[in-house]
């Protein structure tokens, strides 16, 4: 499955890169996109799905909702598989209690210093160089191995269990918290590390920092559901006193494995102001709850 974050260019390159598999795929297009018959004139394989003004997390639940296959993979036309992807989600599954499974990510060195900061502040842990770091175990013979979280692109399914959840979920497929409820249920969360994608496509959108502060609120909203006043208080000053310089640390960290030298400044600026507007959402998001930052995911 693709959602189309970005369309145009982007999806075509996409689609471009999964030619060999392109009659296994479904396509969830966004608003401000041609619709599904122009698409169907240029790539008649593919199962094209109007997204209208859903958001991203509705999109990828109306995608699962017309697979019939037996796992179900998530992807966005900001990125470009890299060869035998497919075989590599296939190899993934080979245990059972795996329900979910993603691959790194690389940065497309010729992204603007904008886009390569979301990149970091979204992928840089699951670059090749990093995402073994959130190994939880040694890998198998498929060179799979069990981890502590996954990207919120460029992962697989089980699609029972992931359906089973989705069922009683009223906002979508929200990767943090179904792979949350995943691992509670006694599943496991793994790496394949030929399930690689390049995020290749700038994504006007998520790089602003409005949809940062967006996503800040809505992580923050969904964790304080129920807890006191106070403890809520106590988290939001903590988001704006010390949570921009651990995420800044963090993604600089990524950077430095993920980016070129060369591009480390421009990127390092865009990575500072996207963290600190996540954290301001985060603030925002621990006393007020998370609004309609879910409906502002485009």
């Amino acid at each position: 499955m693709v959602v189309a974050l970005v369309g145009g260019d982007a999806l075509k390159a996409c689609l471009g890169s999964i030619a060999p598999w392109q009659d296994r795929c479904i396509v969830v297009l966004g608003e401000n996109m041609e619709d599904a018959g122009v698409w169907r004139a240029r790539f008649p394989a593919p199962q094209f799905v109007e997204g209208g003004g859903l958001s991203v997390p509705m999109r990828r639940q109306r995608g699962v909702a017309a697979v019939r296959g037996r796992l179900v993979a998530v992807l966005e036309d900001t990125s470009l598989p890299d060869p035998g992807w497919l075989e590599a989600i296939c190899a993934a599954f080979s245990q059972d209690r795996i329900a979910a499974a993603a691959g790194p990510v690389r940065i497309d060195p010729a992204l603007g210093g904008r886009y390569r900061a979301l990149a970091c502040t979204e992928y840089g842990r699951f670059h090749p160089d990093s995402f073994p770091r959130l190994a939880l175990a040694a890998p198998g013979a498929s060179g799979t191995q069990p981890v502590s979280r996954l990207p919120g692109n460029n992962l697989a399914y089980r699609r029972e269990p992931l359906q089973s959840i989705l069922n009683g979920s009223d906002h979508g497929l929200v990767e943090g918290e179904v792979n949350a409820l995943l691992a509670e249920r006694g599943f496991t969360l793994a790496l394949q590390p030929g399930m690689g994608v390049v995020y290749a496509a700038p994504d006007l959108h998520g790089a602003r920092l409005r949809t940062r502060m967006q996503h800040g609120r809505l992580y923050a909203g969904s964790r304080a559901a129920g807890l006191p006043f106070s403890t809520r208080l106590a988290r939001s000053v903590a988001a704006v006193l010390v949570l921009p310089g651990v995420l800044c640390a963090r993604s600089l960290s990524s950077m430095t494995r993920a980016v070129a030298p060369g591009s480390w400044l421009g990127t390092a600026f865009w990575i500072c102001a996207m963290e600190c507007a996540w954290a301001l959402g985060e603030s925002a998001g621990y006393l007020s709850g998370a609004g309609h930052s879910i409906e502002a995911w485009r």
